[in-house]
């Protein structure tokens, strides 16, 4: 980010967010995830964007985070969040995996009051609809919990719901 930033310097911001915007969802996804293992809360825009500032000999410098790219990487984090479930069942918790769809319902609950039309940019409503698939998939892996979990030994877990994730990807075509 710092090279980006010292790069960037002195140019009208968006010109050139085509060829960055995806490397800052990235950050935005890794952050976000970070901050959540480490917090168990959403890492807010605001606060993210402080650790997108350095200071340097030419002064302080700073990459801007613009809402569209926050949105992006946030909805990059809700897959993630489904492989810390599937993986945390199959070493034995089975609570994080409830915790964890919780708070990816929570993200598609304030995710879809935005109007993604309006919202400038390409790719948010792809990343929505992803969003509600993986909720969908982890709705799933907490149903099987509930209902077969104490008939299935832990370490079998991962690869059950491995399987019926590949088989609901399947269904799609």
């Amino acid at each position: 980010l710092r090279s980006m930033a010292e790069e960037l310097r002195g140019t009208e911001p968006r010109r050139f967010a085509n060829a960055y915007s995806p490397g800052i969802q990235e950050y935005v996804e890794a952050r976000t995830l970070y901050h959540f293992i480490a917090c168990g809360s959403l890492l807010l825009p605001a606060d993210l964007e402080k650790s997108m500032g350095f200071d340097s000999p030419a002064g302080y410098m700073s990459v801007d985070l613009w809402l569209v790219d926050y949105l992006l990487g946030i909805g990059d984090l809700s897959g993630e969040l489904m492989r810390l479930a599937i993986n945390s069942a199959a070493s034995g918790d089975c609570d994080a995996p409830f915790y964890l769809r919780d708070f990816v319902r929570e993200l598609e609950r304030y995710l879809a009051l935005i109007d993604i039309r309006s919202v400038p940019g390409r790719g948010l409503g792809s990343k929505y609809r992803t969003l509600r698939t993986t909720l969908a998939k982890m709705e799933t892996a907490c149903n099987t919990i509930t209902l077969r979990g104490s008939e299935i030994p832990s370490h079998m877990l991962k690869d059950m719901f491995t399987a019926s994730t590949d088989m609901n990807e399947s269904a799609d075509f």
